[in-house]
């Protein structure tokens, strides 16, 4: 495909590569294209120096590095941007943000609040129903200390249903808890698969009856504890029955 620029100048872009020749027959990257012919240079932050310096938007398509060097051309990603692209682009950030190759690039990004959380579960399950219900729920929560416990409490759910037991509360109520309860031996790398509409319906019945039940209690610890559960898991299901 060519395209003629305001300088007269024609170039051709291999589409399997994002790799730009122009009439010389010299090669550079799409996202140095970008650069050039916008007359500014976008590269004077940490992250899209190191991403460009290792050639990590080579292999995009066209849309995702325009969008995505957008995203990070000041080193912060906020909710509102997450929320206005299509969440399957979000779901491809995540995977580029995730190679171990782009990796060093979080040492660099800085995130409002629960932006990281949105992006950062977005590829949570095999149920991509479940994902965007997740992305909307977190987008939802107050503040990154609400988030972090939920994400923690989900994450074991479903790992208790994994391995064939019952889903319960942790009563972990802080962070330091959820550090010293062995967070980093449950399992968060791969892809979750079970039956998300099934566990989501069984759970916050299960939450509700507990909650109930707990009403009478002398500990009123108990009741905050399931009533914190049983309003997050009754948005969560609500969000995925949103969707079609």
């Amino acid at each position: 495909m060519n395209i003629d620029t305001n300088l007269a100048k024609t170039v051709e872009i291999n589409p399997k590569t994002s790799k730009i020749i122009d009439s010389k027959g010299q090669t550079q990257s799409f996202a140095s294209f970008l650069d050039n012919e916008n007359g500014t240079q976008m590269t004077n932050n940490r992250s899209l120096e190191y991403l460009d310096k290792n050639g990590a938007f080579d292999k995009l398509s066209l849309e995702d590095v325009k969008v995505f060097r957008k995203i990070l051309s000041d080193d912060f990603i906020s909710k509102k941007e997450l929320k206005e692209i299509p969440f399957e682009q979000v779901q491809r950030l995540n995977s580029f943000m995730m190679k171990m190759e782009n990796a060093q690039i979080n040492l660099y990004v800085k995130y409002e609040d629960t932006a990281g959380a949105m992006l950062w579960n977005v590829n949570f399950a095999k149920d991509d129903k479940l994902n965007k219900a997740l992305f909307n729920t977190i987008e939802q929560m107050k503040n990154i200390q609400a988030v972090n416990k939920f994400i923690y409490e989900f994450l074991l759910n479903v790992n208790q249903v994994l391995s064939g037991e019952s889903a319960n509360p942790s009563f972990i109520e802080t962070s330091s808890s959820i550090n010293d309860s062995g967070f980093n031996n449950i399992q968060i790398g791969e892809k979750k698969d079970i039956d998300f509409n099934s566990f989501l319906n069984n759970y916050t019945e299960k939450l509700s009856k507990l909650l109930e039940e707990s009403k009478g209690a002398i500990d009123s610890q108990t009741y905050s504890t399931y009533k914190k559960h049983f309003d997050i898991y009754k948005n969560l299901k609500e969000n995925y029955n949103k969707l079609s």
